[in-house]
């Protein structure tokens, strides 16, 4: 978000934002892992390496698994996940 700053000010603006994961994150993340670790994202592309699912895919299984209304996609890509 720029909010109206000129481009040469914004570096010094950045400010490093940490959000812990919660103990059951990790641990899922942690069994991702062990189940397929050479995976850079944790919700890949099956179409192409290097890249994340698409938003749509990632909707449908949102609402798959009965969040559908309840869990937005966005900020799941964004992670790199």
């Amino acid at each position: 978000m720029n909010d109206g700053l000129p481009g040469q000010y914004m570096a010094r603006f950045i400010v490093e934002i940490v959000d812990p994961l919660s103990a059951q994150a990790l641990a899922l993340l942690r069994e991702l892992l062990a189940a397929n670790g050479r995976l850079a994202f944790v919700f890949p592309n099956r179409n192409g390496t290097g890249r994340v699912i698409s938003e749509n895919t990632l909707t449908k299984i949102i609402g798959a698994v009965g969040y559908k209304g309840r869990q937005p996609s966005h900020g799941f890509r964004g992670d790199g996940v």
